[in-house]
């Protein structure tokens, strides 16, 4: 009996063949795979891009009411702290202010070295605006921190030639 022996090229081609079509199987079942899970994360990503959207426009109204909510607060608080009658306001404006609750609060401001103690733990004592009190046209009241402590003082204040301002400290305590 004679065997019959294929050629190698049919034999070769066959194996090729075969392993060609493991691969592209496998390879398309993954790449079908791949491009479900591709259309799955783009639906997540729309999702999340238009929850994003509304979580932004939501902060931005929060932020906004916020905001206004403190400046009508801090205006409220600039109105409270001071005490200046507009009779006396026209006479600083007269002297050369002309901002005179501004301008004093920010001069004050520039002049922590009015302040009898020093800072701890290396803070610097200083004033701030919204902590200063105008009690007439010579007279203020502020509160001063470096924070960690703080204290209030009463000061003397005179207006010159130019609108030039002047301090004194009257007296100063820390707060207990």
């Amino acid at each position: 009996m004679a065997r019959r022996t294929l050629p190698l090229a049919v034999l070769l081609a066959s194996v090729a063949a075969l392993v060609f079509g493991m691969l592209w199987g496998s390879t398309a079942q993954r790449y079908r795979r791949a491009a479900a899970s591709v259309d799955e994360l783009s639906a997540a990503n729309s999702a999340l891009q238009d929850s994003l959207s509304v979580v932004t426009s939501d902060l931005a109204q929060v932020r906004g009411d916020s905001e206004s909510r403190q400046e009508q607060t801090a205006s409220a608080r600039l109105q409270e702290a001071m005490l200046l009658n507009d009779f006396e306001l026209r006479r600083l404006v007269r002297m050369g202010l002309k901002d005179p609750v501004n301008e004093l609060r920010h001069d004050l401001v520039l002049h922590p070295e009015l302040i009898p103690y020093k800072g701890i733990l290396g803070g610097t004592m200083g004033f701030t605006n919204d902590s200063i009190a105008l009690l007439s046209t010579q007279w203020a009241f502020a509160r001063f921190e470096d924070g960690h402590i703080a204290g209030r003082c009463l000061l003397s204040f005179e207006v010159g030639p130019g609108g030039r301002i002047s301090w004194k400290v009257i007296a100063a305590t820390l707060d207990q």
